[in-house]
């Protein structure tokens, strides 16, 4: 449905960015994609 809308939208903008403290907090966190 948001495709059909938003045609234009990456991927990259479905996932919002985790906290780099977060990342450094716990190693078995990976960014999300694209971030």
């Amino acid at each position: 449905m948001i495709r059909t809308i938003l045609p234009a939208v990456s991927q990259k903008h479905f996932l919002l960015p985790i906290p780099s403290l977060e990342l450094q907090l716990n190693n078995k966190l990976i960014q999300n994609p694209g971030w």
